[in-house]
């Protein structure tokens, strides 16, 4: 009886350690359960804010756009625009709010974004031009104009594939914001390649198209934002009509004598040669060169706007010293508002003779119709009790002191940066480009820190300049070039590519944004929504598309 008495015992302890171990199996079960759709909810928390900033991040870019749009005609003029540097989209009643920012770029500048005409384009200009930008020299210059031959460069960035452009190079010494890691400004590593310390980024552009339309001088507000009149073609009756009702009949008879003694005007330097040859003063200029062009063109590419440009890009257009650059900076703030819509203000005050603006004439401007911005997305969390802490009352004094205090700028939650440049050179505005720029300061404030420790390596290695066995071993390893890896570094952030599902292709016509189907109303904005002549050359080039929406 004892011996099977000790068998039951031993079966219900073998029953409880089974039910125990099925107990322990189903609990881990059961927080592996739990803490899976924890994460998932987290994961589908984090994509939400994201989809939220993304979406806050495209309305602040429509708002600078419709922005920039009421001004386009002071644009025209060579006003600087006036924007907005602050925008809250909406409130929750906690108080939380959803705003948008703009980083400004360059803050001795006048505006928080940055004119794209105070550049040099460099699908524009010559290599002669480029080499004489710090940092390039004559091969790297010639390898810029060989390379945009079979295809034009959509961004700056391109240019880190031209040998011998570093990413040191193109963006220059980390700023205050890139700071996230031990870099010293003086290393021997970096290149400081303008006045700023900031990269070519900072005085090259693909984006620089100059609307070929006239401006209007002398009281004449009704040719205004009209087609300028070609004169590199024959004689027509056409042309003679288009003459005479800018001039009159005699202006007309005047040119058709010109060019049938054998004049062509294949550039606007040849038009100005015209008039420096027959002794035209160069007060009388402007209202000549608003009217006529020597292209088919709707837009002029490559042209500098003197009106904003540095110094340092001044000097890379022909006829243009630097001492004379640097006097067409200290010259351009003291002159009114009309003086600065005609680049010959050049030769009226003297800075130009005549023959050197002749050289000038087919790479100025005086105005900017593209703009650059940095905008800053996120949420700014609510505080119902107003900031107020009874525990610790304020005096009147200082209540009144803190009115005259300014208020720090506030961190913001889901933070988003996004980089958009804006078109106005049409009536109907446009993104030209687009991307998210978020990690660009720490990731690139690594780059920075990899390449001084690099150069260290390098002068105490003593075996530098000997060939790296294990990289040669490896095909996939050897042919990555160190400015691969930084671009690959960029992608894995989402630096590299263009906001996706912001904006694929935008329509100049039909007013819609087209992307992938779903169409953003901007029949909105401000501006005529006219097309350009048919027969009239659009060569910009950005993120837009000529076809309707659901057009294939």
């Amino acid at each position: 009886m004892a011996c099977k008495s000790h068998q039951v015992e031993m079966r219900r302890a073998g029953a409880i350690i089974a039910v125990l171990m099925l107990l322990v199996m189903g609990i881990i079960i059961a927080a592996t359960v739990l803490e899976t759709a924890a994460a998932a909810r987290a994961t589908s928390y984090a994509e939400a804010q994201r989809a939220q900033s993304r979406a806050l991040g495209w309305s602040g870019i429509q708002a600078l756009m419709a922005e920039l749009s009421e001004q386009r005609e002071n644009l025209l003029d060579g006003q600087p625009p006036n924007i907005t540097p602050e925008w809250e989209l909406f409130t929750l009643d906690d108080g939380t709010r959803g705003v948008v920012r703009l980083i400004d770029l360059d803050p001795e500048s006048m505006v928080s974004i940055t004119p794209e005409s105070a550049k040099l384009d460099i699908n524009t200009a010559t290599a002669e031009m480029l080499g004489l930008i710090l940092g390039l020299n004559k091969a790297i210059a010639e390898a810029i104009v060989e390379a945009r031959t079979a295809n034009p460069f959509t961004s700056v960035e391109q240019l880190l594939g031209i040998e011998g452009i570093t990413p040191e190079l193109l963006y220059g010494s980390a700023t205050d914001s890139q700071q996230l890691l031990p870099v010293e400004a003086e290393s021997p590593g970096l290149l400081q390649t303008t006045a700023n310390g900031r990269g070519l980024q900072q005085v090259l552009t693909v984006f620089s198209f100059d609307p070929n339309v006239q401006v209007g001088f002398d009281g004449d507000t009704e040719s205004r934002g009209n087609l300028r009149v070609n004169l590199d073609q024959s004689w027509s009756d056409e042309l003679d009509r288009a003459i005479a009702d800018r001039f009159d009949q005699e202006t007309a008879n005047m040119v058709k004598a010109i060019m049938e003694a054998g004049q062509t005007f294949a550039t606007d330097s040849d038009l100005v040669g015209v008039l420096a040859t027959n002794g035209v003063p160069v007060e009388q200029w402007a209202p000549v060169l608003d009217v006529f062009t020597t292209t088919d063109d709707q837009f002029l590419l490559g042209r500098v706007d003197v009106n904003t440009a540095p110094p340092e890009v001044l000097a890379c257009i022909p006829g243009i010293s630097p001492a004379q650059a640097e006097t067409i900076v200290t010259t351009r703030e003291g002159l009114d508002s009309e003086m600065r819509r005609s680049p010959t203000w050049l030769a009226v005050e003297g800075i130009l003779t005549p023959e050197e603006y002749t050289s000038a004439a087919d790479w100025v401007t005086t105005r900017s119709m593209q703009w650059r911005a940095w905008i800053e997305v996120g949420f700014e969390m609510g505080d119902p009790l107003g900031g107020f802490d009874d525990a610790v009352p304020m005096t009147l004094d200082q209540l009144l002191e803190s009115w005259d205090e300014q208020a720090p700028v506030s961190q913001l939650t889901h933070r988003m940066i996004l980089e958009a440049v804006i078109d106005l050179g049409s009536t109907r505005p446009r993104v030209a480009y687009l991307r998210e720029v978020t990690m660009f300061d720490p990731v690139y404030a690594m780059q920075l820190a990899i390449s001084e420790a690099e150069e260290e390596d390098r002068l105490l290695d003593p075996f530098d300049g000997l060939p790296d066995l294990d990289a040669i071993d490896d095909p996939a390893l050897s042919e990555l070039s160190d400015e691969d890896l930084f671009l690959s570094g960029l992608d894995d952030f989402g630096f590299g590519d263009p906001l996706d599902d912001a904006l694929d292709e935008q329509a100049d016509e039909g007013g819609v944004l087209v992307d992938e189907g779903n169409e953003i109303d901007t029949s909105s904005l401000p501006g005529e929504s006219t097309r350009e002549p048919p027969d009239m050359i659009d060569r910009r080039i950005g993120r837009w598309s000529t076809r309707k929406a659901g057009e294939s």
